[in-house]
């Protein structure tokens, strides 16, 4: 097998596994919903959120900079994985500590606490595992992340409903079940070291202080990256605990698992294309223009209908997943919903900008977006609650795609009138989707009004000509593309509790 068709074999193993572990995760809140009550959800999503944020440092971006200087093979990987594990221990330990004293002396009521505590155990667990993959995933071992991702939401799933219907109350029990998951990654990940002879680890010649220098030095692009979008992602959940309640928490969330979910899309997307863009930059600006250009019209195109479509179903859909006693989530959810575009954009634009090797100027519009995102939090949530949440989530969202797409304007001269005109053509073919899914769906089930929608939108893009056969081809092309020269596929560890 060659070079490229073993990284494109082994990409495609992680990208199927972390969509599967996506719907998954997504089920299982579902379900977790319904079992555990409203307020109950509220603590139990405070405790994620609330760690999550801390989480990055125990990291600090060291997996991801791991992944490239082994593949780089810039130093021997048994002489670098003893000098991390040593700094790693230290580092999430640390953390953990400050975590527990900055909660110990919070306000926060004695239960919400214990989750917090159960949670930073996950964290430190997990931190290991993040550290292994990164060196399978150096050496394009990928396929045991693929198989721990599967076998640690199958754990979590299962362990946690068990304790929701055995040990009702017991919200502990339910980040038990994460740090059950977050162990049986370590063993999976430790196998693939050992059966790889991976796991022998030799003293290095070079000091450990210069070691952990050198990664801490090359890791804090990627750390502060990390940290910018874990707190724009998470904060929301976290303030809501502070100015209001539990409840507002858990309507919040419900309403945010939705289109979090369906954010497989776009990264599946983006992890395609990448390696194509990275080996074009540079030889073949015109080709790059144009992947980047068909990417952000198919991703408008999935992006769109299923904004109105959710929009339209919202009742529905929060009813049917989560139950009445969630019908305040509704109103979050159609103004959530609306940030749906951007972030299936914003993928393709982000990856465009590191393909071109321009990774700071990601950071730096991922600065921003979150210092929009915590002033508009601060200024809306008091006034207007979870709806002022999903407002700042809205308004970060598309501050990011505004940067993301000026930026790449100006850099990549590609055709924005293009881009534009196809967006309003595909908004006003989602639109007459959507109306025609709220009148068919007061006479059918609502959930066989979606594929009348989809048959309908499949059939004015085609008698619009906006999507067409060879559209269709060159979308085929894009996926089963041979040329891949390297790939620096994300952990999808970033947020292993989400």
């Amino acid at each position: 097998m060659s070079e490229s068709n073993k990284i494109l074999k082994n990409t495609s193993y992680l990208t199927g596994a972390f969509i599967i572990q996506k719907l998954l995760a997504f089920v299982y809140f579902m379900i977790l919903a319904r079992l555990i009550g409203v307020d109950n959800v509220g603590k139990y999503s405070f405790a994620l959120s609330y760690t999550l944020i801390w989480a990055v440092f125990m990291d600090w971006g060291i997996s991801t900079a791991l992944v490239k200087e082994l593949s780089q093979k810039a130093i021997s990987v048994k002489q670098y994985l003893r000098s991390l594990l040593i700094f790693k221990g230290i580092m999430s330990l640390s953390v953990f500590g400050i975590l527990c004293l900055s909660v110990y002396f919070s306000d926060y009521d004695a239960s919400s606490k214990v989750l917090v505590y159960w949670a930073g155990m996950v964290m430190v667990v997990d931190s290991f595992a993040q550290t292994f993959y990164a060196v399978l995933r150096s050496q394009q071992l990928l396929k045991y992340e693929a198989i721990g991702l599967m076998i640690n939401q199958f754990t979590i799933m299962t362990l946690g409903i068990l304790a929701s219907v055995f040990f009702p109350g017991k919200l502990y029990l339910l980040l038990g079940a994460f740090l059950a998951g977050a162990t049986v990654n370590n063993i999976v990940s430790l196998y693939g070291l050992r059966k790889n002879n991976l796991l022998q680890m030799e003293k290095s010649e070079v000091k450990m202080w210069a070691l952990w220098k050198k990664v801490l030095l090359f890791a804090w692009p990627f750390a502060l990256s990390t940290i910018f979008t874990r707190v724009y992602s998470y904060l929301d959940s976290v303030l809501l605990k502070n100015f209001l309640d539990d409840k507002a928490v858990a309507w919040y969330s419900v309403a945010y698992k939705i289109p979090f979910a369906l954010q497989f899309l776009p990264i599946a997307f983006a992890a395609a294309i990448f390696p194509a863009m990275s080996a074009l930059f540079g030889k073949d600006d015109e080709k790059l223009k144009s992947i980047l250009n068909y990417a952000l019209f198919y991703l408008g195109m999935m992006a769109l209908p299923m904004l109105v479509g959710i929009w339209v179903l919202a009742p529905d859909l929060i009813h049917t997943f989560y139950g009445a006693a969630y019908e305040p989530a509704i109103a979050i959810l159609r103004i959530l919903v609306l940030g749906l575009f951007f972030i299936f954009i914003n993928f393709p634009l982000g990856t465009a900008i590191s393909s071109i090797g321009l990774q700071k100027y990601n950071t730096l519009f991922i600065f921003i977006t979150m210092i929009i995102n915590v002033v508009v939090n601060m200024i809306l949530i008091p006034v207007s609650g979870p709806s002022g949440a999903a407002i700042a989530f809205l308004c970060s969202h598309g501050a990011l795609f505004l940067m993301s797409f000026l930026f790449l304007r100006k850099r990549l001269h590609f055709e924005w009138k293009t881009f534009v005109w196809r967006t309003i053509q595909l908004s006003i073919v989602s639109i007459l989707m959507g109306a025609s899914v709220y009148w068919i769906k007061q006479f059918i089930p609502w959930f066989a009004s979606v594929v009348v929608g989809a048959v309908i939108y499949a059939v004015l893009l085609m008698a619009w000509r906006i999507f067409t056969v060879q559209d269709l081809k060159q979308l085929w092309n894009m996926f089963r593309k041979k040329d891949i020269q390297e790939t620096q596929f994300e952990s999808t560890y970033d947020d292993p509790i989400s």
